[in-house]
Order: structure tokens, then sequence, then C-alpha cells
């Protein structure tokens, strides 16, 4: 595979350049769905920023002061995460998994602590 470099030869200047391989694999995006994008995005900006500061209230002051806010923060960046990969078609994050485990895991524990009361 060549691509066009402008140090070519005169005669191979004018050819056309071979698109990327990975190219026929992307799609193209409706404006619709780059609006949903970008929203989703700048959503999970505000997440990452939300949930550092929930986890820095949670090692200054324990989990009682900022367990359900991560915890909802958290399931709000899953989701976001989700609806981004639905529009890209793209496989789950590690970190996404990660979180999703984590978060079944305390579901889990709740379930099993409230049960017995």
């Amino acid at each position: 595979m060549t691509l066009f470099s402008p140090w070519q030869g005169a005669a191979d200047a004018h050819a056309a350049p071979e698109p990327p391989r990975h190219a026929a694999a992307v799609r193209r995006l409706s404006w619709p769905d780059t609006a949903r994008l970008v929203i989703l995005l700048l959503r999970v900006r505000r997440l990452n920023r939300r949930l550092s500061a929930d986890h820095r209230r949670v090692e200054r002051h324990g989990l009682d002061a900022a367990g359900p806010a991560l915890l909802a923060t958290a399931r709000r960046w899953m989701e976001a995460h989700e609806a981004m990969n639905a529009i890209l078609g793209t496989p789950e994050l590690p970190e996404v998994g990660q979180v999703r485990a984590m978060r079944q895991a305390t579901d889990l524990a709740h379930e099993n602590g409230s049960g017995g009361r």
C-alpha cells in the first residue's frame, strides 16, 4: 500500500492516494448522532470531574459522606458510556466493565445486608 507523498515523482503526484484499510470499517455518523455523541462526551467529562470530587470526599470523610452520590454518579457515567457505545458500535471499555462489576457487587452486598433485617 502506498500513500501519497509530495516527495514522490511527478507521475505519482497526480495519482489518488489509497484510503487506509481501517477506513472501510468506520461509518459516517449522521448529524443527530454526532450531536448526541458530543453531548455524551461533555456529560462524561462533567461526570468524571464529579466522580473525582466524590472520591476525594469519601477519602476525607468516609463512605457515608458521599456514598449515595458516588453510586448515582457512577450509574450515570455507565449509562453515558453505554449510549456512546451504541452510537459508535464499539465494544465496552474495560473501565466501564470494572465499574459495572463493582456496582453489581455493591448491589449484592446491599441486598444481602438489608434482606436479613
